[in-house]
């Protein structure tokens, strides 16, 4: 096996997840190193570690925590492990993309069901489920943001000439029906406020370098550690420890955390634009 495997199997971003560079990522790799010779299809193992998801859900809704908490840890390992695998075979598709996003919405859902289900705060569960999908959002068109301001590499014009044209389609159409407009919404709604600002203190000499503030890395870097794994992380130790609506309570918490990088990120660019 090529001694640089694990490097090419890895995606660059900003600001990493540390739960997932420095744990997940390495467990996945095992599963990678497993896989890469049977030639396993990156999709088949987003179907399996969505099924495990959704079987997580249930659990949680019956009270079986330990079990659902096994469960979700066991598909983290494998949500990290398709990408990685995908990457380390040279099969990353579109398809493989939007099966990934879309699933674990899917398991999501369920998680969040399961939780308001067993604990009967169905509005609570509503409210952190809404946040919770909005910060996986705003986590990527940050980072979209980001490097969109630098001019930095995002992702390749994809190549699906030969994917399944159907599955593609049926994929896409949902991807534009729930995430298209957060997409939208989080990349206009950062836009205004940034236009609200320079209106404010109207300097075309410091423009582009209050826009630099304003999509900064520091918020990314927090954001990343609110992401996917670190949030199941956390989902399946309140499991253990028989709290689940503590977690619930800290997705609200993490919608306020959004807000103050917002104003944070705001007062970054305003201060450029004082100075000028």
């Amino acid at each position: 096996m090529p001694d640089n495997t694990f490097q090419k199997s890895l995606k660059a971003r900003p600001r990493v997840e540390y739960v997932s560079e420095y744990g997940f990522r390495k467990l996945a790799h095992l599963v990678v190193l497993v896989l890469l010779p049977l030639k396993v299809a990156p999709t088949n193992l987003v179907i399996f570690h969505t099924i495990l998801g959704i079987l997580a859900g249930f659990l949680i809704a019956r009270g079986d925590f330990i079990w659902a908490a096994i469960l979700i840890q066991i598909k983290t390992i494998l949500d990290n492990a398709d990408g990685q695998l995908a990457r380390a075979s040279g099969m990353v598709s579109e398809i493989g993309r939007y099966a990934d996003t879309e699933g674990d919405f899917i398991v999501n859902i369920a998680l969040f069901a399961g939780l308001g289900a067993y604990t009967g705060a169905w509005f609570l569960a509503l409210i952190a489920f809404i946040i919770f999908t909005l910060l996986l959002s705003l986590d990527f068109n940050w980072e979209y943001l980001y490097r969109l301001e630098r001019k930095e590499y995002f992702r390749p014009a994809p190549d699906t000439s030969k994917e399944n044209q159907v599955v593609l389609r049926f994929l896409e159409n949902f991807y534009a029906t729930i995430f298209k407009p957060q997409d939208n919404l989080i990349r206009s709604f950062s836009e205004q406020r940034f236009e609200r600002l320079y209106q404010k203190h109207p300097n075309q000499a410091t423009r582009e370098q209050a826009r630099l503030e304003y999509h900064e890395a520091d918020g990314l870097f927090v954001l990343a550690n609110l992401e996917l794994s670190t949030q199941l992380l956390l989902l399946g130790i309140c499991l253990v420890f028989c709290v689940p609506q503590l977690y619930l309570w800290f997705v609200v918490l993490c919608g306020v955390v959004c807000l103050g990088l917002q104003l944070r990120r705001e007062a970054r660019a305003e201060q450029v634009l004082k100075k000028a």
